[in-house]
């Protein structure tokens, strides 16, 4: 979950996504799909004149997620979840706005406290930063720059109760059309053994909270209930 805000910046510089990667292999006792699936953003929740796409995940996600862990010296968590559904991503008819959100089952709440105790590590945005750094160069098309910085706010900032964390992303990317910024916002949710996210972007100007506010409390209530 905790890559996402990785891979939005990444599509904006101009780089390409993969194909979504397949969740693991469900057990019996897991959320199922059919749950998780009605947690996420769905197309009504958004207005009617936004345009949607399937969503792609990187396929060296896993990886990134394991450097991520091993600098932060803590246990790699994303091998273990079960069930994963994604959104669609969603996008402004001026594309200058997107909206992607998944939601994630694990097989114990004791691996969802893990990953909300990684969120108020000091190092974190650091690992963030480097990685983010040494995924944009390498993918940035020829003549472009990105340089990223990572904030990491732990706790509901101001939002529902069982909101864990936001991961803010300002992204400065210089290319030949000239310099602009991305700005990711990433509100990271909790509860028992399922994390969600609800992911926006934006192009030219920081993400206001009144752009994402509701649809964070939608995602966090459909948790909660």
């Amino acid at each position: 979950m905790l890559l996402t805000t990785a891979l939005a910046v990444i599509a904006l510089a101009g780089c390409s996504s993969s194909a979504k990667t397949p969740a693991a292999t469900p057990t019996p006792t897991a959320v199922p799909p059919e749950t998780l699936s009605k947690i996420v953003l769905q197309k009504t929740d958004v207005p009617a004149d936004w345009k949607s796409e399937t969503y792609t995940q990187d396929a060296d996600q896993a990886k990134n997620d394991a450097e991520l862990s091993t600098c932060l010296g803590t246990a790699d968590n994303s091998s273990k979840k079960v069930n994963e559904e994604n959104s669609d991503s969603f996008s402004s008819p001026d594309g200058k706005l997107q909206l992607q959100s998944s939601a994630t089952a694990y097989p114990s709440i004791d691996v969802v406290n893990q990953d909300i105790d990684r969120l108020k590590l000091p190092k974190l945005s650091e690992c963030f930063t480097a990685q983010f750094t040494k995924l944009l160069s390498k993918d940035a098309p020829a003549g472009t720059t990105v340089a990223p910085t990572v904030k990491v706010t732990a706790g509901d900032n101001g939002g529902p109760a069982n909101v864990v964390g936001k991961i803010e992303v300002k992204a400065d990317v210089q290319g030949s059309d000239g310099p602009v910024s991305v700005y990711v916002n990433e509100y990271l949710i909790a509860k028992g053994s399922v994390e969600a996210d609800v992911t926006v972007t934006s192009v030219g100007a920081p993400v206001e909270e009144t752009q994402v506010s509701d649809y964070v409390v939608k995602v966090a209530g459909r948790l909660s209930s």
